[in-house]
């Protein structure tokens, strides 16, 4: 062994690399793509969580004790052992994907680094795809006067504020009053996600000024930032708010979608939403963030035909 590490160091290498040797190539690559602006800093922390469970798994034992895992042992009915795992645990296929996802790109780096010499395609289960289906909620004007009501003043202004502007919200984390025009005619919007999501939205609806009025009016943030830090667990803290409210839960991108449906029944184009949300295209507001309620998609037809009779 010691002859054929010497006459090749990159066997060698590959005898002793671990998944964590691999997931921290992949970090360190999205750093310094991040660095590079390449990407958003937003992508390292996703690839950060995607493969905390991926050590999770692979490398604590059941005591809790951390044993590295060689990447010689990685092989399908690993891979499959995890995907069972991640289900038992209630993982959705979604969630479950871009996990895979994540080895799959920790695996490429590592191959190119000379530390793994397997074929990361071969490791991903056969046919293994999320089953992906848009979510569709969306608040009406009657919940969202009623989640105002359960929420506190500063939290109501935040919700308000993103229904308004389309915000994400780690945008409304760095949200300053500066960053909305004297005449309210338009928002900056500080997203990170990508280059497109640093953008200005116009104010441009009665709904959409009431809103930032309501924002304004209520916003409790200290020195020159909009909102006072949200510090509890914002998935929880909206369920919660919803379930006193009565009305189905929603989320933080449920709100984006809210301010993409409204402007789509208003009958805002698709092109014109788009980069106001900061997509670069019309397909993200087509496919999931502006689909038409059926009640307001039969009005639209009507109007249509009313337009050609």
């Amino acid at each position: 062994q010691w002859e054929r590490d010497a006459a090749d160091p990159e066997h060698a290498a590959r005898r002793d690399a671990t998944l964590d040797d691999a997931l921290a190539l992949l970090l360190r690559n999205r750093r310094e793509q991040a660095r590079a602006g390449r990407r958003s800093a937003d992508t390292t922390v996703f690839y950060r969580k995607k493969a905390g469970h991926l050590v999770r798994i692979f490398e604590l034992t059941a005591e809790g004790t951390r044993v590295p895992y060689p990447l010689t042992r990685l092989v399908p009915r690993e891979v499959d052992h995890y995907v069972s795992q991640r289900r038992a645990e209630g993982a959705s296929e979604g969630t479950i994907h871009k996990e895979l996802v994540t080895l799959r790109a920790a695996l490429k780096l590592a191959r190119r680094a000379g530390i793994w010499a397997g074929d990361p395609a071969a490791l991903i289960p056969v046919a293994f795809a999320p089953d992906y289906k848009p979510r569709s909620r969306f608040l009406t004007r009657t919940e969202l006067a009623r989640l105002f009501a359960e929420l506190s003043p500063d939290r109501a202004a935040r919700v308000a504020f993103m229904v308004a502007t389309s915000s994400e919200w780690g945008a409304t984390t760095r949200a300053r009053r500066a960053d909305i025009a004297p005449d309210l005619s338009s928002v900056h919007v500080r997203g990170t996600k990508r280059s497109t999501r640093d953008r200005v939205v116009p104010i441009a609806t009665s709904e959409q000024l009431e809103l930032l009025h309501y924002a304004l009016e209520h916003a409790e943030g200290e020195d020159d930032m909009l909102f006072r830090p949200w510090n509890n667990n914002v998935v929880r803290d909206l369920h919660a708010a919803c379930k006193r409210a009565g009305i189905p839960p929603c989320s933080s991108n449920d709100l984006r979608r809210t301010f993409a449906t409204w402007l789509r029944a208003a009958g805002a184009p698709t092109d014109l939403i788009a980069p106001a949300m900061g997509h670069a295209d019309s397909r993200m507001v087509e496919r999931v963030y502006g689909r038409l309620a059926p009640s307001d998609l039969r009005q639209r037809i009507m109007a249509s035909v009313g337009i050609w009779l």
